[in-house]
């Protein structure tokens, strides 16, 4: 759950945590050690400003489906009871659904090839 930065601490987005490492890159800009890279999947209040606005994302409703920085004070988990072994396969399903926007006529069997060996690159 994602609370708003900036005065109401109102539940205005839901989405995942992807990663908490610094050196991440979103956006075209790191990081940093405050920030979570997050992907939005619902948004509760359209209209609500972005932490770091992206090219063209500017409010809640527009980041739904893409990989946004959040602070980090400003995310709640819902879900404790993940374990560190079903977070590959969210993100794998996760890269999966973004790469098939970008290349709609690449095979999802490809695709999913893919975004293993991004994955398991990064561990």
């Amino acid at each position: 759950m994602f609370v708003d930065w900036s005065e109401t601490d109102e539940n205005v987005g839901e989405g995942r945590i992807l990663s908490s490492d610094p050196d991440d890159i979103v956006n075209d800009c790191r990081l940093g050690p405050t920030d979570l890279k997050v992907l939005v999947e619902t948004a509760y209040q359209p209209d609500a400003f972005l932490w770091r606005p992206a090219h063209k994302i500017f409010n809640m409703k527009e980041a739904v489906g893409h990989i946004i920085a959040w602070p980090a004070d400003k995310c709640k988990l819902l879900d404790t009871d993940i374990q560190i072994e079903d977070i590959a396969p969210l993100v794998i399903k996760i890269c999966c659904t973004v790469l098939s926007m970008y290349f709609p006529c690449v095979s999802s069997d490809y695709l999913y090839w893919i975004c293993l060996l991004i994955v398991f690159d990064r561990v």
